[in-house]
């Protein structure tokens, strides 16, 4: 087995120790989600500015709107793709 993959392995035993919900928080919401979202929002102030709402409701809705998104897609797809990944590696180590 490859070093990258036993590194894999013991890195995404310890990411599993916090559960898929977790996961998807913080990977998900905190780390591609909300920065996605202020990021495009800045490039649309600084751009755009002319064109450009500045709003509670709608930088809360906007907010809403990624973080479902961030939570679902990146979140849970990402998971399932490493958990995917994992399974594979471990039979591969058993054999």
């Amino acid at each position: 087995m490859k070093s990258s993959d036993q590194r894999f392995l013991e890195h995404w035993t310890n990411i599993r120790i916090e559960g898929r919900w977790m996961y998807a928080v913080k990977r998900g919401i905190f780390f591609f989600a909300w920065p996605i979202y202020a990021g495009t929002q800045l490039i649309k102030y600084f751009f755009r500015r002319e064109n450009y709402d500045f709003s509670p409701e709608r930088i809360l809705v906007g907010l809403i709107i990624w973080t479902a998104l961030g939570f679902l897609s990146f979140g849970f797809i990402f998971w399932q793709m490493q958990e995917k990944r994992f399974r594979e590696l471990q039979k591969k180590e058993s054999q």
